[in-house]
Formats: structure tokens, sequence, C-alpha cells
């Protein structure tokens, strides 16, 4: 089983699987770091995760994006305390790709909440 992070300033998107993750909510990122890696740490209990995928903001040209550093800052706070695998996956067109299926499934955007 593997925890799947989206990392963001106001909300921590979380989602776990073996295969697909399935989306288990979000934590508010802006709460201080450690009280955010021992919340990660119950769901990892919780889960019996044994890997982290973190996204990582990339750009169409392959550069990385603003919060890179903050992000392999994080992922490292978080393999350090837990003591799990940390991975990186690009997140190149994930955002774009997600609200197309979102629209094709006939919903509209889902940051609308509709």
């Amino acid at each position: 089983m593997f925890l799947a992070i989206d990392y963001g300033k106001k909300r921590i998107g979380l989602a776990v699987g073996a295969v697909l993750p399935k989306g288990i909510g979000t934590i508010d990122g802006r709460l201080p770091l450690d009280v955010v890696v021992s919340q990660i740490g119950q769901k990892c209990a919780e889960y019996e995760v044994e890997a982290i995928v973190v996204g990582m903001p990339v750009r169409t040209g392959g550069e990385r994006g603003t919060l890179a550093a903050e992000i392999e800052g994080f992922a490292e706070s978080l393999k350090q305390s837990l003591g799990l695998p940390v991975h990186f996956e690009p997140e190149q067109y994930s955002s774009a790709e997600a609200t197309r299926q979102i629209e094709e499934a006939g919903r509209r955007d889902i940051r609308d909440g509709k």
C-alpha cells in the first residue's frame, strides 16, 4: 500500500492505493510541519502504508516548479520522521488531466464543488 501526497500551502491532499490511489482527505497545509507529519504518520499506520509518493511540480518544459525545493524539504521530513521510503512523481499535466476527466464525466471543475 502506498500513500500519495499532493502538497499545497493551503491543503495537502492524501490518497492511498496498491495500484490506483483513492482519496482519503486533506490536511491543512498551514499547520506546523510537525503536526502535518504526525497526521500523515497516523494515516500511514491506519492504512498500513509501505511507501510514500509525493507529487513534484514540473513545468511543461521540464523545469522544476516554484514549490519544488519546499516539497523536497517536506519529503525529507516525512522520510526522517516516519522511516518510510519517499518517492517523487512528476505532476506535469496532472491537474489538467484531472479536470478533463471530470468534465468528460459530466461534471464541472472539481474546484467549483459541483
